[in-house]
């Protein structure tokens, strides 16, 4: 499953959020990857290392080298018609492990590219000159943004997308082509709360059903660095965004508090013991509400999965039974022009027949990463 965290405003602790929520999900025995997508302002790695630690792992590998790899094999003219055989980096490759205590749970993280003082500059470039329109109409970027997508979801349950801020075309990457459920952070001011209202509207337009292949899409919007004690923030809240109905839902109940002393270092809360300066229990509840949603989120997006699968089985049932009932009727008609009317009939039949297997083949190939 994938969850993508996204705030129109930066400042109201997305990136902490995902670190917070990695962390409770590997708790959980789950196989967590972390991808820090925010190409422009990145840092997500700082909640996880220290000192050397941290620079070695700028050093890494990430995004970056991902697309430019990518771009580099399809200048040899690459044959598609076989996935298993494409060329291309496998992201695990380029992974950084975190943790791998328990006897399930691991935790990775992919980042943006080779960060390091020496890369810094290339890196700066690489991504000011990246076009993302070019890449998706000259580069069958679309392909592999799909493609890439399924490989990270062969190694990990649960991955956490920090996307960029605002309405970024690497931002519609993350939300639009990536996510199955998008934890959309908002604080309680004017310019978040319609950028977010605004965000939703996207989300919910019908042709993005489509373009997304019918993969179904979740928004949930967490209230975030709100004063627990100020209750004019929670009603403003609600009265602009809890009335978005279907389109979206409104987290009132997980309310993410701002801590002052988690504003100086990239610490993560959950972790803290309850004896020390950083220790906060409101964060770490909301934390923890938040884990919970977004997993019983996922378990929705599951369960669409499930009845879209059945309803195109139906389908495919129905129409297997008026073909042989068609065919009977063919056997036994004498009249030759109702028989070709009959015959026209079944031709119709076997077009939708093999358009509704297309479907289901597509469909159970993208299901077996949520099973």
């Amino acid at each position: 499953m994938i969850y993508t965290f996204y705030s129109y405003k930066g400042g109201v602790g997305r990136t902490m959020a995902l670190a917070n929520v990695a962390e409770l999900f590997y708790r959980e025995g789950r196989r967590v990857l972390m991808i820090d997508w925010d190409l422009e302002a990145p840092g997500l790695e700082q909640f996880f290392f220290r000192g050397s630690e941290l620079e070695a792992c700028r050093a890494r590998p990430g995004v970056m080298e991902l697309l430019a790899d990518y771009k580099k094999e399809m200048m040899r003219k690459q044959d598609l018609s076989d996935e298993d055989r494409w060329p291309f980096t496998n992201p695990f490759e380029y992974v950084q492990p975190i943790k791998n205590v328990s006897k399930k749970g691991q935790l990775w993280l992919l980042t943006p590219g080779k960060r390091s003082p020496e890369h810094l500059a290339d890196y700066a470039k690489a991504v000011l000159n990246f076009d993302w329109q070019d890449f998706y109409e000259n580069w069958a970027g679309e392909v592999y943004i799909d493609w890439l997508r399924r490989q990270c979801k062969k190694f990990a349950d649960v991955i956490l997308l920090d996307s960029r801020t605002g309405v970024t075309e690497m931002g519609g990457v993350c939300t639009y082509h990536l996510a199955d459920v998008v934890a959309l952070f908002c604080a309680a001011n004017n310019q978040n709360i319609l950028g977010t209202a605004n965000m939703v509207d996207n989300l919910s337009q019908p042709h993005l059903h489509d373009l997304r292949g019918g993969r179904p899409l979740k928004t949930l919007i967490i209230p975030a660095r709100i004063d627990l004690s100020a209750t004019e923030q929670r009603t403003k809240l609600r009265q602009r965004l809890g009335v978005l109905g279907e389109r979206s839902i409104l987290a009132e109940d997980i309310q993410i508090p701002y801590v002052s002393t988690y504003s100086f270092e990239e610490e993560i809360a959950v972790v803290q013991n309850a004896a020390g300066d950083l220790y906060s229990p409101e964060l770490i509840k909301a934390y923890q509400g938040l884990t919970a949603r977004l997993s019983e989120l996922g378990d929705e997006v599951r369960q669409a999965w499930e009845e879209k699968k059945d309803a195109l089985e139906a389908q495919l049932k129905k129409l297997s039974g008026n073909y042989a009932e068609l065919l009977n009727q063919r056997v036994l008609e004498t009249d030759p022009t109702i028989k070709r009317q009959i015959s026209a009939e079944m031709e119709r039949l076997e077009q939708d027949r093999r358009a509704i297997e297309e479907q289901l083949e597509r469909l159970q190939r993208e299901f077996h990463y949520y099973l």
